[in-house]
């Protein structure tokens, strides 16, 4: 049986950030209930490793402060290897590739920002696909080479001359399972220990086969 998709569920409410790891917080405020990025780069993850057919999705301001400004704020999937890139001029699909040792696209479109404007940027990430969404218009989809599961986060980097800020950072599970909905009520580090153990239970030889 398929379930329902849940209703949002928040992620930073109130800009509470105690649900997430933090790589590095240097370049991150809180200001209410908005996260302010000025880099250089923020990195940061949500949720368990279970997490698979979702929408996540975030509003995002830009403040230009000169011509040549220039960011990257990107949510992510499946580990933060999965980025949902959004540029000055262009919305991009890109992994973490292995064989380059850095990113490669799997897909892009131009898209139109409006300064000192908030816009909402979604990423749906659904049975190996990876949808970006701004404004509720679907820009581009593409295959992930990573998958679509495990912990979702943001990515916040190559800020120059510009101020990018996020709110209402929430997700949608589109098929919830038991094991996602307990972890969206824990943090992403408790989360992740338990992954961790269940990981090394599971590689365990069975008692009963020695």
């Amino acid at each position: 049986m398929t379930s329902h998709p849940t209703d949002w569920l928040p992620l930073t409410p109130g800009g509470d950030l105690s649900k997430w790891w933090i790589d590095t917080s240097d370049g991150l405020r809180v200001d209410g209930d908005t996260l302010v990025f000025t880099g250089p780069d923020v990195r940061a993850e949500v949720g368990g490793m279970s997490w698979d057919d979702y929408v996540l999705s975030a509003d995002v301001i830009l403040r230009r402060r000169a011509d040549n400004a220039y960011f990257q704020v990107e949510l992510t999937a499946a580990g933060t290897c999965v980025y949902c890139q959004l540029l000055p001029d262009s919305m991009v699909l890109a992994h973490y590739s292995d064989r380059k040792r850095g990113t490669a696209h799997f897909g892009s479109a131009a898209v139109k920002l409006q300064d000192d404007v908030w816009h909402t940027l979604q990423m749906k990430a659904q049975q190996n696909y990876i949808t970006a969404a701004l404004d509720g218009h679907e820009i581009v989809t593409g295959k992930s080479p990573h998958g679509t599961k495990g912990m979702p986060g943001v990515v916040v980097k190559a800020i120059r001359n510009a101020e990018p800020r996020l709110r209402n950072i929430r997700i949608q599970f589109l098929s919830p399972t038991a094991q996602q909905l307990e972890e969206y009520r824990l943090d992403a580090s408790t989360n992740w220990k338990n992954y961790e153990n269940s990981q090394r239970i599971a590689q365990q030889p069975n008692a009963a086969d020695s």
